[in-house]
C-alpha cells in the first residue's frame, strides 16, 4: 500500500474519484511546498512559480490501483 496525495478530479465528489473505489480514503491534506496551479480541460501542477500551497486529500492506494 502506499499513501496517495490527489487534487482536482480526483478528489471526493468529482468525477475521477471512482478510479480510487478500491482505496481508503485517510484525510485532508495540503502540500508543503508551493506550486503554481494551472487549468487546462484538467488541473495540474508546476514547480515553475511558488504560488501557493495545494489542498487536496490523502488515500492509501494498492499498487493495482497506481498504474489503471
Amino acid at each position: 500500500m502506499e499513501l496517495v496525495f490527489v487534487y482536482g478530479t480526483l478528489k471526493r465528489g468529482h468525477h475521477n474519484n471512482l478510479l480510487l473505489r478500491n482505496s481508503t480514503f485517510i484525510g485532508g491534506g495540503i502540500t508543503n511546498d508551493k506550486y503554481i496551479m494551472y487549468e487546462s480541460g484538467i488541473p495540474f501542477v508546476s514547480k515553475a512559480f511558488s504560488e501557493t500551497n495545494i489542498i487536496g486529500e490523502v488515500y492509501t492506494v494498492n499498487a493495482p490501483s497506481l498504474y489503471m
